[in-house]
């Protein structure tokens, strides 16, 4: 298994989450979780030493209900828990997550890279990087909030402006859809898988069972050790759209601003 890894669930209604008997934490450092559920964020981490069979037990008995899933697994800890992913923020009253896989440096040029007032409170280029697209969705919602096309093409600046750093990959959710971008690399590359019903079980590094009330549409993001050998590669260097559980668009990374 890789150093880290992530895995998303976005569905076009309510889902239930759990982690089966089959998940195994012994590789694991430290282990991260955010979902949503009717516009309320939750974020769990925990680290080795609560990575407990009865911590476990808990999370497997009592399922996430949500509408969105993402987590993070490490196989090295971070130092402190908040430099646990996914990150979570508010933006304007509404909530986002975002977690990346990937090293940047440079990031802490204030005049290339202005974070504005959404200061990190790690250490972590990650972090940072999360703080800096808070403050271009900030400097683009102006009077309402941003439409889906002038997301699309901000997040699609961003990440090739971010690429000239280094290679990476991330998921952010913004509220309204769930974008991912990936570098394409074996490390770091994104996968995706979509599937419609009522009950999904997904039997990687991370084994979930997924249930719903009714059929709904859901995709499935993550590196390839979390997902099955049907998942598509995320292409190297582009920014794909999810929203309800489906596919709605893709970008490759342009420069739109100076």
């Amino acid at each position: 298994m890789s150093e880290e890894q992530l895995c998303a669930v976005q569905a076009s209604g309510p889902v239930r989450v759990r982690l089966t008997a089959g998940f195994d934490p012994a590789p694991l450092a430290a282990m991260g979780i955010g979902s949503m559920s009717e516009g309320n964020p939750q974020r769990l981490v925990m680290q080795r030493e609560e990575l407990t069979p009865a911590s476990l037990q808990y999370l497997q008995a009592h399922p996430h209900q949500t509408e969105l899933w993402l987590a993070h697994l490490y196989q090295q800890a971070p130092l402190e828990p908040l430099e646990i992913q996914p990150f979570l923020r508010p933006l304007r009253g509404l909530p986002f997550l975002f977690s990346m896989l990937g090293e940047l440096t440079g990031l802490d040029d204030p005049e290339r890279f202005p974070v504005g007032e959404h200061w990190p409170l790690s250490c972590l280029d990650r972090e940072r990087a999360f703080c800096l697209l808070l403050e271009r969705l900030r400097r683009l919602w102006q009077e309402g909030y941003p439409d889906d096309e002038m997301r699309l093409a901000l997040l699609a600046d961003y990440a090739s402006r971010l690429r000239q750093l280094d290679n990476h990959s991330f998921v952010c959710w913004d509220n309204q859809a769930l974008y991912a971008y990936s570098d394409g690399s074996q490390r770091r590359g994104l996968f995706y898988e979509l599937l419609q019903g009522e009950h999904f079980l997904l039997q990687g590094v991370l084994p979930l069972e997924i249930t719903a009330e009714s059929p709904v549409s859901l995709v499935l993001i993550g590196t390839d050790a979390m997902l099955s050998d049907k998942a598509l590669p995320i292409q190297d260097g582009q920014l794909s759209c999810f929203s309800q559980g489906q596919l709605q668009d893709t970008c490759e990374p342009v420069q739109l601003w100076s």
